[in-house]
């Protein structure tokens, strides 16, 4: 993977460092006003090897103020599961709330969606804003018949094909889409401890 993305004027693109983790929880955890998308990116750039995620972060005047992450997914279907390295999760964004509406969320994502077209990613799934990610050309999950297992559908949940005609050619029916385990462990982590502040 390159470690620097061209993107015009003042916002530059790269891949993130070990050394830029606190930056990138404290950014998360502004911009969600919590700390739970912080300790899903600690989670997985502690506990996936690097071929398996993508994290990008995205500065102006040498300042972090943005990250992406994109880890495996699997569609779970018929009997038989389609995961990585067809499938990859876009999730968490996260932007520094001072420098939103500047395009450093769509350089990341961007960004991102180039690097796993070089990685052979055929998919790209993401739970967020329909106006936000159609702009990518991401389309509700549901015209596949695939859902997420967390919640009922929704045109929230969408999908980016990067293969045109690749999830067609899997014949899916009522199929159901799941993070990775580190996903869904460093979830249940940050529940759990919240729960152990209330008490």
């Amino acid at each position: 993977m390159n470690k620097n993305f061209n993107v015009s004027g003042d916002i530059s693109i790269r891949q993130s460092k070990k050394e830029d983790l606190e930056q990138i929880i404290a950014i998360h955890n502004s911009a969600f006003g919590g700390s739970l998308e912080g300790h899903i990116v600690s989670s997985l750039l502690r506990d996936l090897p690097d071929n398996k995620i993508i994290s990008i972060v995205g500065s102006i005047h040498g300042q972090i103020v943005g990250h992406v992450l994109f880890s495996p997914v699997s569609i779970h279907s018929n009997g038989t599961e389609i995961g990585y390295p067809h499938l990859m999760g876009l999730a968490p964004l996260g932007v520094q709330p001072t420098t939103q509406s500047r395009g450093v969320g769509s350089a990341l994502t961007e960004a991102g969606l180039v690097e796993c077209r070089r990685r052979g990613v055929k998919a790209v799934f993401v739970l967020g804003h329909p106006a936000y990610y159609t702009r990518f050309a991401f389309e509700p999950a549901i015209k596949w018949s695939i859902t997420y297992d967390k919640m009922e559908s929704t045109d929230a949940f969408m999908v980016l094909e990067l293969q045109k005609g690749f999830l067609q050619e899997q014949k899916l029916e009522s199929a159901i889409l799941k993070y990775s385990h580190e996903f869904n462990a460093a979830i249940e982590k940050n529940e759990q401890s919240n729960k152990k502040e209330e008490n």
